[in-house]
């Protein structure tokens, strides 16, 4: 019996998935734990992370957010460079890019961010019966700046973004981001 494509697309997906879940976070829990983080409150980060990479090989058209608690770990993940590099291979067969800017280039783009946030949490209270927002909600925070005259806003950045990085693999580039 011959395996229809979407049946090995879903094996494939299977199987990425369980990488995930083998990515050896021991030592960027320790340095985490030396900054003064609870051993409860870094396992909770790392398993919203994992989940989160999950999302990105489950919707991989998805522009994906992260909480600032993934966020945290993911730029944790991202340092050990080497280790990340290795593990993005083994799960998405490229790097997950990194791409601080998503909601900072104006009104439009804090708008789909917004939008994009809101369908990460959709996604991910979907796939794992879980709220994704409590604690923080989305990554770019607006707030009126505090001088009368200013007719800005103060942001508060605290995000990556991913995406697939057209120069290392054959894939299409992967559309997801955050700010």
């Amino acid at each position: 019996m011959a395996l229809h494509h979407e049946d090995v697309e879903r094996e494939v997906s299977r199987d990425r998935i369980a990488r995930i879940e083998t990515i050896d976070f021991s030592m960027l829990m320790t340095k985490l734990a030396l900054k003064g983080r609870s051993t409860r409150s870094i396992e909770h980060a790392v398993e919203r992370y994992k989940k989160f990479l999950k999302l990105h090989l489950l919707h991989p058209d998805a522009s994906l957010v992260p909480t600032e608690e993934i966020d945290e770990i993911w730029h944790a993940h991202i340092l050990d460079t080497a280790r990340y590099r290795t593990d993005c291979n083994r799960i998405f067969g490229a790097y997950l890019d990194h791409f601080p800017y998503f909601g900072l280039r104006g009104e439009e783009d804090a708008q789909a961010l917004d939008t994009a946030f809101a369908t990460t949490c959709s996604l991910y209270y979907t796939e794992f019966g879980e709220e994704l927002s409590s604690g923080g909600g989305a990554c770019v925070r607006r707030s009126p700046d505090s001088t009368p005259s200013a007719a800005r806003t103060t942001v508060k950045v605290a995000s990556v973004c991913g995406r697939r990085d057209p120069q290392t693999a054959p894939q299409p580039a992967r559309k997801a981001s955050c700010g």
